[in-house]
């Protein structure tokens, strides 16, 4: 009975011992699977920081060129008014020098026909 009780208990402990090494193998692949895990997760993080780093990058030469663009359009703007200011100028002396030729035709003229009908009477 004593070697019918020791062989059971020898077959219990090995059964455990099995166990055990069963569990221990299953905490292993598990432990390696959430390493596995955490490493692709930061590789995951560094992809998702160099981006962001790419995207701010992107955004800051984005303001840089569009302030550029916006003083180089401020320039063409006043370069315009100015030239809208001197053509207005222009049309007014124009108008003003045609003015004074056509008042000098009048005088002209009107000075020829006194001085014809001066001649007529």
């Amino acid at each position: 009975m004593l070697g019918s009780s020791l062989t059971g208990r020898s077959r219990e402990m090995r059964d455990g011992e099995m166990t055990q090494q069963v569990n221990a193998k299953s905490i292993r692949d598990e432990m390696v699977q959430a390493q596995n895990v955490a490493k692709d997760l930061k590789g995951r993080v560094a992809k998702l920081k160099l981006k962001k780093q790419h995207a701010a990058e992107r955004l800051i030469r984005m303001k840089e060129d569009h302030a550029a663009a916006l003083k180089r359009l401020e320039k063409e703007m006043a370069k315009l008014r100015d030239k809208e200011a001197l053509a207005k100028t222009l049309a007014v002396e124009e108008y003003k020098s045609f003015d004074d030729f056509k008042e000098a035709v009048e005088k002209a003229t009107s000075t020829e026909i006194n001085a014809m009908a001066t001649l007529i009477r």
